[in-house]
């Protein structure tokens, strides 16, 4: 029973997901502009040994885990050399698609 309160422990547990369109990303830190769980952006560290990162421009959702008692967010390994169809980047940002039919 004290390792499932351990793992449940506050900034040690895991984050949510952040849907959005990379703005800047280097070695270190993938930055996200607004997305869906931050209407002003998102930055999280890179886990190290990660070489297949998303460019600027690309639609992206990731994981976010607290880490430095939960003043930070990794993002998780797995997520990062993942796309998601740019519809997902537009419905989470709350802008209409250019190429919706239904936009005026």
């Amino acid at each position: 029973m004290s390792g499932l309160l351990f793992s449940c422990t506050f900034g040690e547990g895991e984050g949510g997901r952040y849907t959005g369109r990379v703005v800047s990303v280097n070695e270190h830190e993938l930055c996200l502009g607004p997305n869906s769980s931050s209407p002003t952006g998102t930055c999280g560290s890179i886990p190290q040994g990660v070489t297949r990162l998303p460019r600027v421009g690309d639609c992206v959702s990731l994981s976010g885990y607290p880490f430095d008692h939960g003043t930070k967010i990794r993002w998780s390994r797995s997520d990062l050399s993942r796309h998601v169809d740019d519809k997902e980047c537009s419905r989470a940002s709350g802008q209409t698609s250019t190429t919706n039919p239904a936009s005026p």
